[in-house]
């Protein structure tokens, strides 16, 4: 799984392996001593839930949104679970 998801004006990955669920960031790297740079996928912060990176991937939109009033917090928080809601079947978590 990997699935991207933008955060103010940037992307950030939610991707899934076997043993955890990772939120990354895409980088220029280059993959061996004298290669050209390539886009690869970083990962910045490590899950073992489903529900831990969801979580953190809210929390980041709201950080990274403009809202000024508790009525717009709402909105940003009603606006993302609305996104992710569309990505995961999140009912059962």
């Amino acid at each position: 799984m990997e699935i991207e998801i933008k955060v103010g004006d940037k992307s950030v990955w939610l991707r899934g392996t076997d043993s955890a669920y990772e939120i990354c960031e895409m980088k220029m790297m280059r993959p061996e001593k004298g290669a050209e740079p390539e886009p690869t996928l970083v990962p910045f912060k490590y899950y073992s839930t489903l529900i831990g990176a969801v979580t953190t991937l809210l929390d980041m939109k709201v950080r990274a949104s403009d809202a000024l009033t508790m009525e717009d917090l709402i909105q940003v928080i009603k606006n993302t679970r609305r996104e992710l809601a569309l990505t995961f079947d999140l009912n059962n978590l």
